[in-house]
């Protein structure tokens, strides 16, 4: 085992997998709906309750 070197530290300490920035970025596009009009439903479901 003393023969294999280790990665080089700045090799992919950054960089992300393939699928998370789509999840990602639904997630942020999701969040900053409901930021944005969150009390509206929430109204909304009460009147309709």
């Amino acid at each position: 085992m003393a023969d294999v070197e280790p990665p080089p530290a700045d090799q992919g300490a950054n960089e992300a997998p393939q699928g998370l920035p789509i999840i990602t970025q639904a997630f942020g596009n999701t969040s900053a709906f409901f930021a944005a009009y969150g009390w509206y439903m929430v109204a909304g479901f009460v009147v309709f309750s």
